[in-house]
């Protein structure tokens, strides 16, 4: 178990997908559990001068906890991350190789935890949302509220999706040898088929697609 003063005489404990507290009477309270602390054992527990409770699991997620023991933010190691694109201000949005979408906000920051899937993809779309892409699914990430909307299914072998400058979506499919477009909101308007085992696509700075 860890253990942190909670200046009070007082104490927190880190349990298995817990953390409890044990106050100067001896009496014993879950104040946070779940959520970000599920199906982890917390291997270290803290509070900070702004009195907020910090809590790390074994798998590397930390979570954050303002005064009140509302979940502010959560952090965790890189792993293995598959894509990163850049936002409106230059912050690093990449996809970490634990299920999560992490931003990093500049140097000496930690990866802020800001959505979770299990995405191998990532493209700039909007100011405010991104593309996220697994092998058969193709989803809209906001990047503000954490919401994901599922755009495009059904791929054999998704090799990524791209914004074109009228705010449809082109796809990528390995698995047909194919490319195909799509409104905003994921309505099929055209298919190209024909091409050999296509691994990426883009636009230029003219606005002309490329296709690995």
């Amino acid at each position: 178990r860890s253990f942190a003063e909670d200046g009070q005489g007082g104490v927190y404990v880190g349990v298995s997908n817990a953390v409890k507290h044990i106050d100067s009477a001896g009496v014993v309270t879950t104040v946070v559990t779940g959520g970000a602390l599920a199906s982890q054992f917390q291997n270290g527990v803290g509070v900070d001068s702004a009195g907020r409770l910090w809590a790390m699991g074994a798998s590397g997620l930390l979570a954050r906890y303002n005064p009140d023991l509302s979940l502010d933010k959560q952090f965790t190691t890189l792993s293995s991350p598959t894509g990163l694109v850049t936002d409106s201000v230059g912050n690093l949005i990449l996809l970490n190789g634990n299920s999560r979408i992490v931003r990093l906000s500049g140097v000496n920051t930690l990866p802020e935890v800001i959505g979770s899937g299990s995405f191998s993809r990532i493209a700039q779309e909007t100011a405010q949302t991104v593309l996220v892409s697994n092998q058969t699914t193709v989803q809209r990430f906001n990047l503000a509220t954490g919401a994901v909307t599922p755009l495009v299914s059904g791929m054999l072998n998704n090799y990524g999706a791209v914004r074109r400058t009228d705010g449809s979506i082109v796809t990528i499919d390995s698995g047909r040898n194919e490319m195909s477009f799509y409104t905003a909101t994921g309505v099929l308007s055209d298919r190209f088929v024909g091409l050999v085992n296509p691994k990426g696509v883009l636009f230029d700075a003219g606005g002309t697609l490329l296709v690995v």
